[in-house]
């Protein structure tokens, strides 16, 4: 099993301490983080609202529709996996962006089969 993605890179071969003291705490220059942008939170709760309206679909008007629309999703969430670093993917982002985007693409094409093969049941 493949560990979790993390921005931290390999692992320092020879930890401890550091061969140069930390500079006083007035005369470290100052350091803005970089916060990703999107932030994680809106994907996630973009993800989110995407799968409750998958669901509006399937309660109210079809499953056929709710099947492309989650098929939709997943495409979406593919392409972000491979366009966006993996810091503003937070918790979408579980191992490497390749593995990632396949998984949704082959999940994608598998519910837009399913979705158009599958009978519709009775209309109207």
């Amino acid at each position: 099993m493949e560990p979790a993605r993390t921005d931290s890179g390999p692992p320092d071969p020879h930890p401890g301490p550091a061969s140069d003291p930390a500079p006083a705490a007035d005369q470290r220059p100052a350091r803005r983080e970089k916060t990703p942008w999107p932030p994680p939170a809106a994907l996630v709760w973009g993800f989110g609202a995407g799968l409750l309206a998958v669901l509006l679909a399937a309660a109210l008007v079809s499953f056929w529709l709710a099947g492309l629309l989650l098929s939709g999703l997943l495409l979406v969430l593919a392409v972000l996996h491979l366009v966006m670093p993996i810091a503003s993917l937070g918790p979408l982002a579980v191992r490497t962006p390749w593995v990632d985007a396949a998984t949704c693409l082959v999940l994608a094409v598998g519910v837009a089969v399913l979705a158009v093969v599958a009978p519709r049941g009775p209309v109207g």
